[in-house]
């Protein structure tokens, strides 16, 4: 974040994919600490939601709910930091 910042950069998009997965389960004063970062930075931020795991087009079961879930979750962070979009993939219907 410190060299996005010094480098100029003011549009950031944070992915929740392989090691990054960890942000899914940040509190909410972590998340308050980024968007005060975002904040005074002027940042505007967009979430990349998991690919991995996560099929949207699925039928229900507990993958589809897990999913679900997964995407809430991603939602409620863009939520909270005002970002711009969220990127999310509609996955694929396994015949």
């Amino acid at each position: 974040m410190d060299q996005l910042t010094r480098d100029g950069w003011t549009s950031i998009e944070i992915m929740c994919e392989e090691r990054h997965t960890e942000l899914l389960e940040w509190s909410r004063e972590q998340f308050a600490e980024l968007k005060q970062i975002g904040s005074e930075k002027g940042i505007t931020w967009s979430i990349h939601a998991p690919i991995n795991g996560c099929n949207l087009a699925a039928d229900a079961g507990s993958g589809r709910d897990m999913t679900i879930e997964t995407m809430k979750r991603c939602l409620e962070i863009a939520s909270f930091l005002d970002s711009t979009h969220v990127v999310m993939h509609a996955g694929e219907v396994n015949v």
